[in-house]
């Protein structure tokens, strides 16, 4: 353990990074926000959670890869921790998309809005950043550590938003 790579980790996070395990929460907000948007598609209970394993499936694709991408291209950070713990600096960074899935699912069902959308790609986003933040402390390079994150998210939220707007009327159709 060096100081440049554990840089402000205290043994305990550095323990945790190390021999850690994900968090379900990711999964559970992206079934929520799947689920709020397949609503709009058609109120069928069964079309709203065919919406929910759509949004479990983009998160374990989108995170895995995501994941992937940060271990292939911080090697620091790859020797200290293994996938492992860049897989914990993922569900760290994407806890933050937790409030944004509760105002999703008040804007939706207490205020009547139709903002699902805006909410997922701010989630998406902030998610991104704060995980790129966290492989930051881990000893990952600094624009390594913020771009491909950033990038990435991009490609999240534009894959989210056009995916559903594909998918929408090709569901519609089906089910009519």
């Amino acid at each position: 353990m060096t100081a440049s790579t554990n840089a402000g980790l205290s043994p305990r996070e550095v323990e945790e990074f190390k021999h850690g395990a994900a968090t379900p929460l990711q999964a559970l907000c992206f079934a929520l926000l799947g689920g709020l948007i397949a609503r709009h598609v058609m109120p069928d209970p069964a079309v709203v959670a065919g919406g929910m394993v759509a949004g479990v499936v983009f998160q374990a694709v989108g995170l895995g890869y995501l994941t992937w991408l940060l271990w292939v291209f911080n090697p620091a950070v790859r020797h200290e921790y293994g996938f492992r713990g860049v897989s914990v600096a993922v569900a760290h960074g994407f806890m933050l998309l937790f409030p944004f899935t509760i105002l999703a699912l008040l804007a939706e069902m207490v205020l009547g809005w139709q903002a699902v959308q805006a909410f997922c790609s701010a989630g998406i986003m902030a998610g991104t950043a704060t995980t790129g933040a966290e492989i930051a402390k881990l000893g990952g390079g600094r624009i390594r550590s913020m771009a491909i994150p950033a990038l990435w998210g991009m490609v999240m939220t534009t894959a989210w938003m056009l995916g559903w707007g594909i998918a929408a009327p090709m569901i519609k159709a089906l089910l009519q």
